[in-house]
């Protein structure tokens, strides 16, 4: 008697002289495994003859995504030199977000990151500065890095940072001046 695990019409793995359970272990590890698969169990008697089953499965990526981006500042103003805090959102449906990575400007490299140990999703904030090189419209982009190394998409949002130029608001005296 052999009892035949079968992926995609490839054997994997063969149990000879099997009890009246059995039980296989697969792994789809690749970023390639994402799709429809066919998995059969097969069992063959004594006698040579052959019976099955199949069932079709669906190989899914996992794929981590950021889930929000608050801004959250002392006033609704905001402008040089405030230190504002950037709230974020993320999860990974099947496992753990490992990196949080925050860009600011027009960046393609992270200008901060944290590390996450914690299962499925995160809420953590970062708190920054903007100088008086980086006034007007201002992208704040996040993405995430899972356990199995898969990136997020990008999430951005833009702000406004303004200047906060001094403004003389009048001279008032109380003499006379001839």
């Amino acid at each position: 008697e052999k009892l035949f695990f079968i992926v995609d019409n490839n054997y994997k793995d063969t149990i000879l002289k099997p009890s009246i359970t059995a039980e296989f272990l697969h792994t789809f590890s690749n970023i390639g495994d994402t799709g429809y698969h066919e998995v059969k169990i097969e069992v063959q008697d004594e006698d040579g003859f052959r019976s099955f089953a199949k069932e079709s499965i669906n190989v899914r990526l996992g794929k981590p995504e950021v889930d929000s981006i608050g801004i959250k500042a002392e006033d609704s103003d905001i402008f040089i030199n405030d230190t504002i805090t950037i709230q974020v959102s993320a999860n990974d449906p099947n496992d753990t977000i490992r990196k949080v990575y925050i860009f600011y400007g027009e960046s393609d490299i992270p200008d901060d990151s944290l590390e996450n140990e914690k299962p499925q999703s995160i809420d953590t904030s970062f708190n920054h500065i903007f100088n008086i090189n980086n006034t007007g419209e201002q992208k704040i982009k996040v993405r995430v890095k899972d356990n199995d190394g898969i990136l997020s998409d990008i999430k951005e949002t833009t702000i406004s940072v303004k200047l906060g130029e001094p403004k003389l608001m009048g001279i008032t005296t109380t003499d006379t001046i001839w």
